[in-house]
């Protein structure tokens, strides 16, 4: 569809990410285009099988961390090359609200999103000789396909979110991928041009709510 809405402007890659092949064959693919020049690097590959630490099995815990870590880390530093090259470079690590605190999603999972942070804090030191930023978005519970699945046995899950999420309350809704994406562009943009190592929560207050007061919710 993008395709056809913007002919010639929209490339595409399938590649499974995770692993060794299929970063090289994406990298390859990406070097080509462009003069071999990249502006934006979005790192938003996930996945996530919710278990508690005693029940995850090595199989889980390996698929999580190639899936979550390794994906942004050698992504990252394989186009390192193209994003010296590129105008305003500018890097994003999506992490997520379980990086940030326990959400009860999952300790590997929230081991991963946390990697993510620090990752991002180390990489725009490092990189802020060649004027690559990079920066971190860590949303809360869109809904997305992911959620979806990890919800349909249990709706009344959702309701919880919303009640330890502030501005739930306010807007009648949970967020909307779409307010993640728009902050992942503005980090992307001139305008964003001296933001780097920062990590910029899409929650709706729920990171900084620590408990539910009278002046909160009387």
């Amino acid at each position: 569809e993008l395709g056809a809405a913007y002919p010639g402007k929209v490339q595409g890659c399938a590649a499974d990410v995770s692993t060794p092949d299929g970063r090289e064959a994406l990298v390859e693919y990406v070097a080509g285009l462009w003069g071999g020049e990249l502006d934006i690097l979005v790192n938003n590959v996930g996945v996530n099988m919710r278990k508690r630490c005693d029940e995850a099995t090595a199989t889980e815990y390996q698929a999580m961390m190639t899936t979550n870590i390794d994906s942004s880390y050698f992504l990252s530093q394989a186009l390192y090359p193209c994003l010296q090259r590129g105008t305003r470079p500018s890097v994003v690590m999506v992490s997520s609200a379980a990086g940030l605190n326990s959400t009860g999603t999952g300790a590997i999972y929230g081991m991963t999103k946390a990697a993510l942070v620090q990752l991002t804090k180390n990489l725009a030191c490092e990189w802020a000789r060649d004027s690559i930023r990079v920066n971190c978005v860590a949303p809360w519970m869109c809904m997305t396909p992911m959620l979806a699945d990890a919800v349909k046995n249990d709706p009344g899950a959702l309701d919880k979110v919303a009640a330890a999420t502030p501005l739930c309350k306010g807007l009648g809704r949970l967020p909307d991928p779409r307010e993640s994406a728009t902050t992942i562009s503005f980090l992307c943009m001139p305008a964003a041009s001296f933001i780097s190592g920062q990590t910029i929560s899409v929650d709706g207050a729920f990171a900084c709510n620590a408990f539910l007061g009278p002046c909160v919710d009387p």
